[in-house]
């Protein structure tokens, strides 16, 4: 999506080992067979894109407000951004979430959508909680500067699947 736009940052971004962002599949009326993805011409479809910086956050909002009414490509389907919403959490930085948030002692997710990890170039379709866990440590570690301490791998638990 990026290198048109900018190639070099796309290029960096990347090639990255822990990558500063995250991308949502493209949602929609999207019919999903043998592996591929069919899109309706005139149908809405969305992604969401999540940062852990609030630079890398501008940056990638002000790239894709130049790619608004624009033509995308998306595997090998065009694609015209017609809307690009901003939402901020309130709570932002390494340090104000580790601060704000209580200590405890069991720490459970629940899923709410279809969500899979790929570990060691394979998609595992199931969230494993060493997976989910150690995964988020090591994103945390890589970008923060108030790093956290290794995962007890007997806290962890995934408890509901919806």
């Amino acid at each position: 999506l990026l290198r048109p736009a900018d190639e070099k940052l796309a290029g960096s971004l990347h090639s990255m080992q822990q990558k500063p962002f995250s991308i949502s599949p493209l949602t929609g009326n999207i019919a999903r067979s043998e592996g591929k993805a069919w899109v309706e011409e005139g149908e809405t479809y969305y992604f969401a894109i999540a940062s852990v910086s609030d630079e890398l956050t501008d940056l990638l909002y002000g790239i894709f407000a130049k790619m608004k009414d624009s033509p995308i490509t998306i595997g090998k389907a065009d694609f015209v951004i017609t809307q690009i919403s901003f939402l901020l959490p309130e709570e932002t930085g390494f340090f104000t979430i580790l601060s704000n948030s209580p200590a405890n002692s069991k720490i459970n997710f629940n899923f709410l959508s279809p969500t899979c990890f790929r570990s060691h170039d394979r998609w595992m379709l199931f969230p494993e909680p060493s997976m989910v866990f150690n995964g988020l440590w090591e994103k945390w570690n890589a970008f923060s500067e108030t790093p956290l301490p290794p995962i007890d791998p007997s806290v962890l638990s995934v408890t509901n699947i919806i």
